[in-house]
């Protein structure tokens, strides 16, 4: 049980540190931010993302990072919610 512990401590922080996480680029000129969401019955959760620009070794790439996630578990009643409510 221990093992299952850490390891699911270890997962956490992995997601919540570089190179997972991003900063958002508010620069003069950004790209717009993307927000994706999903629900199920008891749960919500949304990830926030931003198409930036990497330039490594001469090679220039553009891809979706993740800024932020975010997640809540739903009340009784919201559980009765079309999905567009939620």
């Amino acid at each position: 049980m221990e093992a299952h512990t850490k390891e699911m401590e270890d997962l956490k922080q992995s997601l919540c540190s570089k190179p997972i996480l991003a900063h958002p680029d508010f620069s003069d000129d950004p790209n717009p931010f993307i927000v994706y969401v999903d629900s199920s019955k008891t749960r919500i959760g949304a990830t926030i993302m931003q198409k930036q620009t990497f330039t490594h070794a001469g090679e220039t790439r553009e891809e979706e990072v993740i800024i932020t996630y975010a997640s809540k578990a739903v009340s009784v009643s919201e559980q009765h919610y079309g999905a567009y409510q939620k």
